[in-house]
């Protein structure tokens, strides 16, 4: 089986900051972990791509399954390339992850190109599916999928976080053009050679605007399992720059100063930027110094 994972872009609300797709890194690993399925990824983003060029490298592939992990500001861009994904390979099965689908995964299936959406954590979720989907069922029970049946939508119990995330390989880091990303500036401003990280999932405060994939519960890595990955990063990768991308990095600061002590022992020249989740009304002095 060939499972291409994709990152859309849509030129009309689009970022000059490009940054890794670690959740559908995250997925390869996963999958990989499991199957020895071909697997390919590709970041409409980073290269600034065209629908037509995407579709050209997806005829080239040729795809079973395509996952798509959208944003909800970018769904109607999404909608417009699956159609088209659709028309040229109508055996291809489509998935759809990401924040998207938080709140608007009926609007999602009402698309008849959807074969399926992914709701919350997808690498749990999308091994159990492809091994569904692989046997030709249509209709999954597995937990974490919605799906229409009979003109019905129907969606699959709430999937439960995982809960020991020092479980989940690390990202699939060569299937992505790493350099492509080191060209492009980062959140400030400036080109380095950069790498996301996430330490953590989960946030325990409710903020109205923010997704909810991860949930309201903060789930936390060992800082050992952290380093391990800023080890590869930075002797593999000779990444100069760390944008941690938490929902909330310092809900927990006996872990912050445990993980900066380490990084300090390294003695690794190492810049870190935190443009996703660092909660200034439980920032202190002593945090702020580590």
């Amino acid at each position: 089986m060939k499972i291409l994972l994709l990152t859309p872009l849509d030129k009309n609300n689009c970022t000059f900051f490009v940054v890794q797709p670690l959740g559908l890194m995250y997925i390869a690993s996963s999958l990989r972990k499991r199957f020895n399925h071909e697997i390919k990824l590709l970041d409409m983003k980073v290269h600034f791509m065209s629908d037509d060029d995407a579709l050209k490298e997806i005829k080239n592939f040729s795809p079973d399954v395509v996952g798509i992990r959208s944003l909800t500001v970018e769904a109607a861009a999404v909608h417009r390339l699956l159609r088209r994904i659709k028309e040229n390979h109508p055996s291809c099965k489509i998935i759809i992850g990401g924040p998207y689908t938080a709140g608007s995964s009926k609007r999602i299936l009402d698309d008849s190109n959807v074969d399926f959406v992914v709701i919350g954590e997808g690498e749990e979720t999308m091994c159990e599916l492809i091994a569904e989907v692989e046997k030709g069922n249509r209709f999954p029970e597995i937990s974490g999928i919605g799906y229409v049946r009979d003109g019905e939508v129907v969606f699959t119990p709430t999937r439960s976080p995982i809960q020991d995330l020092d479980s989940i390989p690390f990202p699939a880091w060569d299937l992505i053009d790493m350099e492509s990303y080191f060209k492009l500036p980062s959140w400030n401003f400036h080109i380095s050679k950069h790498m996301a990280v996430f330490t953590s999932r989960g946030c325990p405060f409710k903020c109205a605007y923010c997704h909810n994939i991860f949930g309201k519960t903060t789930r936390l890595r060992s800082p050992e399992n952290v380093l391990e990955e800023i080890d590869i990063l930075y002797n593999q990768y000779e990444i100069s720059e760390l944008k941690i991308i938490d929902d909330i990095f310092n809900v927990n600061k006996s872990r912050v100063h445990n993980i900066c002590d380490m990084i300090v022992g390294k003695g690794y020249d190492l810049d870190i930027c935190f443009p996703n989740g660092l909660r200034g009304d439980i920032m202190d002095k002593t945090t702020l110094q580590k």
